[in-house]
């Protein structure tokens, strides 16, 4: 009995030494898998680090590593996080002791703050299949551009647009080379390519009718600052109108089943709204209570799902609703039938 309970204790601290020892220390697994042996990789360095950069500059650089295994390397691949990471590797099989290069093409951001990116090292490692190496750089812009955001409006003198004052930091003369928007014509200004300073002042035009079909984006100002090629500032814009929700969801239906919802629309421009008619493109919507409240409008809905699934599960609908002020909006209505029921139809 005593010998039993002797056994238990001893087996019961062996188990929360062996727990406390995976528990703190994340090399654990490492190091029983590398006592079998095996292809392993070991980088010079996993970090590049380039400071300070001038944004959109190129930077070429290589990852050093070596086989440290007793068996062939094989590399699966070397994996990119964006466009702006360009790994190459010469060859995918390494013997044990060779030595071999990553070799990078990397592209700084446009915008000015700190970055990391990453690639993945994909091979046959037996401790670390997936090698992650990092890349940081803190892009730093040599022009500033004042405001760096902008909030339009569909109805204010020329869309509610401020002078835009682009300044030189390190004092260095520039040309201002072109302005545009998301498309062309959304933003137009004068400028004279050959024109040169350390600061300007645009003052741009906005095209309302385009600004309706961009309400967001970004303005882009290209220049020939030797360190800074372009330099930007985003806009936001209020709709005309908000609707909520934006589009109506029948989730899990059955044939000819109906449901309730509320849609509230809004002008952003006005103190009133006035509906003039309402139409359900397929018949599946009907309007059943309309209540409208100043600038604010709100229809009470019943979808129908259709009768007929017609050997598929997914069904639409659209409603249009026109304005006395000539706008028309349109929402829309997605559907899908249980899925049982669209496997038991066919």
């Amino acid at each position: 009995m005593n010998y039993l309970k002797s056994f238990t204790c001893v087996a019961l601290l062996l188990l929360v030494t062996i727990s406390g020892v995976f528990a703190n220390d994340n090399t654990s697994d490492t190091k029983i898998l590398s006592d079998k042996g095996g292809p392993r990789v070991e980088f010079e360095s996993t970090i590049r680090d380039f400071g300070d950069v001038a944004p959109k500059s190129v930077h070429e650089f290589e990852y050093r590593f070596k086989n440290v295994g007793d068996e062939p390397l094989i590399i699966s691949y070397v994996q990119s996080t964006c466009g702006c990471t360009i790994p190459t590797l010469s060859k995918k099989e390494y013997a044990p002791g060779e030595k071999g290069v990553i070799k990078v093409k990397y592209t700084a951001s446009s915008r000015a703050g700190k970055v990391t990116k990453k690639i993945y090292f994909h091979s046959n490692d037996v401790v670390n299949p997936r090698y992650g190496l990092v890349i940081k750089s803190n892009t730093v812009l040599k022009v500033t551009i004042k405001p760096k955001r902008i909030n339009l409006s569909l109805t204010a003198p020329n869309c509610g647009m401020v002078p835009i004052k682009i300044r030189s930091k390190d004092g260095k003369d520039f040309s201002i080379l072109s302005v545009d928007g998301p498309v062309p014509g959304l933003v137009t200004t004068d400028i004279d390519k050959n024109l040169s300073a350390n600061e300007f002042i645009l003052n741009p035009v906005v095209d309302v009718k385009k600004l309706e079909k961009h309400l967001n984006g970004i303005i882009r100002v290209k220049i020939n600052h030797p360190d800074c090629k372009v330099v930007t500032l985003s806009y936001t814009t209020k709709p005309k109108f908000s609707i909520s929700p934006a589009r109506i969801l029948f989730l899990e239906a059955e044939p000819g089943q109906s449901e309730q919802r509320e849609i509230m629309i809004k002008t952003n421009y006005s103190d009133k709204i006035e509906i003039g008619s309402i139409v359900s493109k397929n018949g599946l919507i009907s309007v059943v209570g309309k209540e409208i409240d100043g600038p604010i409008a709100t229809l009470k809905v019943v979808i129908k799902a259709p009768r007929d699934m017609k050997q598929q599960r997914f069904f639409t609908d659209s409603l249009s609703v026109k304005l006395l002020s000539g706008e028309e909006l349109v929402i829309k209505c997605n559907g899908w039938f249980k899925k049982e029921l669209f496997k038991k139809a066919k």
